[in-house]
């Protein structure tokens, strides 16, 4: 198990991987790192095919995240996409710095550097974060800003930081088993296995109403059930399965493997830790996370034009109906508004025809 900082050396024109270290076929696409904000940052820069367009990613994402709309987006723009500071191939911060307020310098820097023009931005989760910060505060390096199921106004501490927050419990979870997992040296088998048994089923067990919870859990399984993972009633783990379905109904956050969830998915979320600082993670959980970057403030003075991609409020629900109305009030006639149905946190990857379309029209119609 890799658990150590990354070397420095040159990659470029190195034959791209994914997270398994599998090659890669990305036609047009050419991997490079340079100190950028004093850390050497990894990044991957597609065919010049139209305007600039960055996408940031959310924590605890690598680039191949991106995978599935890399080249059709490389058909209308000239795509880059760095890595953010401690995680994957980028350096790991010496102070352990890894504030929105340093995601974003490194953003702005990368932008004037390698970039070296105004472009578009494209955030996702932290990564639109770091675009409305962008939007606010370095307005010349920005053209519009696309903001991808966007944890605004949740992760400011006086919301984020209460004890039952149930977004930060699942970080806290994920961050006890990356410091467990580094610390006793586990193998990527023993930690998917943790991972399986501790990752919540990613689903909002506390939504307001018992019947949100109940139409969430509905659309998860409906999901499971594509996969054929779902147990049938004389399997042994059905039991486990009606257990944490009530367990859902009831508010509380339940692990993936009492879900039937397939098990590749805490084998990806354990090999993407790998690669990454267990500060990011430990980071994120503390008040300093947001420490400076006042979002309410920051949205009512992005000038630029805002695209904002909802997931599907019944799998998440980040926003609350107020602070959905707060951030219309915050950004007015500015925000471009779209709940995309049927798609989770992860909106390019769940609907990635749609999300390529939706940025199309909005950069470029």
């Amino acid at each position: 198990m890799q658990i150590d900082k990354h070397s420095s050396s040159t990659v470029k024109n190195e034959k791209l991987r994914d997270i398994d270290g599998s090659p890669l076929s990305l036609p047009g696409f050419a991997a490079d790192r340079r100190v950028v904000n004093g850390l050497k940052t990894y990044f991957l820069e597609g065919p010049k095919n139209g305007p600039p367009l960055l996408l940031i990613s959310g924590l605890n994402e690598l680039w191949q995240n991106y995978l599935p709309v890399l080249e059709p987006l490389s058909k209308n723009f000239h795509v880059f996409l760095a890595e953010l500071r401690g995680h994957g191939q980028t350096d790991w911060s010496p102070e352990r710095a890894y504030r929105v307020l340093d995601y974003a310098a490194d953003a702005e820097q990368f932008i004037a550097q390698i970039i070296g023009k105004p472009c578009y931005v494209a955030g996702h989760s932290l990564g639109a974060l770091v675009a409305v910060y962008l939007g606010a505060y370095a307005p010349a390096r920005v053209k519009a800003i696309s903001l991808e199921d966007p944890p605004l106004l949740i992760t400011e501490w006086a919301t984020f930081g209460a004890p039952d927050h149930w977004i930060r419990r699942s970080f806290l979870l994920l961050y006890e088993a990356m410091s467990a997992a580094r610390a006793e040296h586990w193998s990527l088998e023993r930690f998917t296995d943790v991972l399986y048994s501790t990752v919540p089923l990613r689903v909002n067990p506390q939504p307001g109403r018992i019947e949100k919870r109940v139409i969430g859990l509905g659309k998860v399984l409906a999901k499971l059930r594509c996969y054929g993972v779902l147990p049938d009633k004389e399997d042994d783990a059905y039991q486990a399965f009606e257990s944490g379905c009530e367990r859902i109904l009831r508010g509380e956050l339940v692990p993936l493997s009492r879900m039937s969830a397939p098990r590749s998915i805490a084998e990806k979320i354990a090999m993407t830790f790998l690669q990454m600082d267990p500060a990011t993670l430990q980071t994120a959980c503390l008040p300093a996370f947001s420490a400076g970057f006042d979002q309410k403030e920051a949205l009512a003075k992005v000038e630029t034009r805002m695209l904002f991609l909802q997931a599907d409020p019944d799998f998440i629900g980040f926003l609350n109906e107020d602070e959905l109305r707060t951030l219309h009030e915050l950004a007015g006639e500015r925000l471009e508004f779209h709940v995309i149905e049927s798609a989770g946190h992860h909106i390019h990857v769940d609907e990635s025809a749609l999300f390529i379309d939706k940025l199309n029209r909005f950069f470029l119609g």
